[in-house]
Parts: C-alpha cells; sequence; structure tokens
C-alpha cells in the first residue's frame, strides 16, 4: 500500500476512464480508487480493465457527496495519510496533485485547487455562475476566516488523520461546503493554490434546483452545528 489514496469519481464516463487512470497511474507512492456512482453506460466495465486500479461501484446514482464519503471511509480503513479527490475531466491532473501533495507536506490538513485563481479565461464563465461562487465565497470567509476562491471545486488533498473527527453527510457537492466549516471548528489550516486542470467551471451548480439556496442553507446549518474554534 502507498501513501496516498487518488480517488476519481465517475458517473458515465465509460469515453475518459482510460486517459484519465493512465494518466493517474504516473503519480509516485499513489493507489488510485475509481468510484463509480451508478452509471448507466460502461464506466464500471471499463474500470475494470486496469488491474492495479481498485473499483468501488454504487448501485445507484447516490450524489457526489457520497462519492466522497466512500472515498474517504475506504481510505481511512486502508490506513492511508492523504487522500486526493480529483475532477475526471480535467486536464494536468497529475501536476495539481503534485502541487498539493507539496503543500500537504508542508503542514496544511487540507489543500484544494481554484480553477478561478490564476485563470484569466474564467470571465467567459455564465455571470450567474460566477456571482454564485462569489456569494458562497465570500460567506465560507466570514464563517471560517478561510481565502476560498473556489468553494465547490473537486480537486482537493487532505490528510485522513486531520479529519477523523468529521461528520460529513450531505449526498451533493455541499460535502465540500462542510470540509470548510468543519475544518475551521477543528482549528484545521486550509490552503487553496490555482489548479493546473482547469475545465469549465460552474457545472456543479446546474445539477441543482435553487444552487445558492441550497448551499447557503447548508452553511448557515453547518456553521450552527460547528461553531469555529469551539470543541464544546
Amino acid at each position: 500500500m502507498k501513501e496516498i489514496l487518488i480517488v476519481v469519481p465517475l458517473y458515465n464516463n465509460a469515453s475518459i476512464v482510460s486517459d484519465v487512470v493512465t494518466a493517474l497511474s504516473a503519480v509516485d507512492d499513489a493507489d488510485i480508487l475509481c468510484i463509480d456512482d451508478g452509471s448507466d453506460d460502461d464506466t464500471f466495465e471499463m474500470m475494470k480493465e486496469f488491474k492495479p486500479v481498485t473499483c468501488i461501484r454504487h448501485e445507484q446514482a447516490l450524489g457526489y457527496g457520497a462519492v466522497v464519503q466512500s472515498g474517504l471511509k475506504y481510505s481511512q480503513d486502508m490506513g492511508y495519510e492523504t487522500v486526493a479527490f480529483c475532477d475526471p475531466c480535467g486536464r494536468n491532473l497529475i501536476n495539481d496533485i503534485s502541487a498539493m501533495k507539496e503543500n500537504i507536506n508542508y503542514g496544511y490538513d487540507i489543500v484544494t485547487c481554484s480553477r478561478i485563481l490564476e485563470n484569466y479565461d474564467h470571465e467567459s464563465v455564465d455571470e450567474q455562475v460566477m456571482a454564485i461562487t462569489a456569494h458562497l465565497s465570500a460567506r465560507i470567509q466570514e464563517l471560517t476566516g478561510y481565502d476560498i476562491t473556489d468553494p465547490l471545486s473537486g480537486i482537493f488533498m487532505l490528510k485522513t488523520g486531520s479529519i477523523q473527527d468529521m461528520d460529513l453527510t450531505d449526498p451533493t457537492h455541499g460535502v465540500i461546503l462542510q470540509l470548510f466549516i468543519q475544518g475551521a471548528h477543528f482549528g484545521l489550516d486550509v490552503l487553496e493554490i490555482p489548479s493546473e486542470s482547469y475545465r469549465v467551471l460552474g457545472g456543479e451548480l446546474f445539477l441543482y434546483e435553487d444552487s445558492l439556496g441550497i448551499f447557503l442553507s447548508l452553511l448557515e446549518t453547518e456553521s450552527y452545528l460547528y461553531k469555529k474554534g469551539s470543541l464544546n
């Protein structure tokens, strides 16, 4: 078993599984876990072609949050020190993982990659997406002190020991917001760095009706349950 577990969330991604796994196989000191969230194409069959890769399948689509929870549970059960989540549709995944690993080794508990920082194409992103992202970012900073420009980025790495007391339950992309709120509660060091595996920003927002309302409500609930700096 290696030091790092790389979790690849998949849903109807049969056409890219081969490229993603081949690219990630070049990462030193890392094992790969592919999690198929109930795809109705050949994603799971394609995953099984790669013998060194561990594959998990949800029999039905449970949501992005459920994939994260499955990945974290596997990493903790198997004793990995570090777990990384990537966006299978992104480019230059290895560069992002290397940069996150460097900062984790420096001492951070959670490192996340922003699709906005140093991305000079972000002005072409839908104005509504940018407005929602900015609103969520501002609220997270108010609640936690973390300066996060891309709060729903699916490219992040964390120390499994640092999050062992967290209760991550949200089935949506809101699970990432739970990481920030509970991270502040437990006093974790969080860093955001630019991503080199940029893909179109905001696709996750269109998965949910009233995504801003859903995620703001989640932030308020989490901040009520997990007061920053209070362990009582």
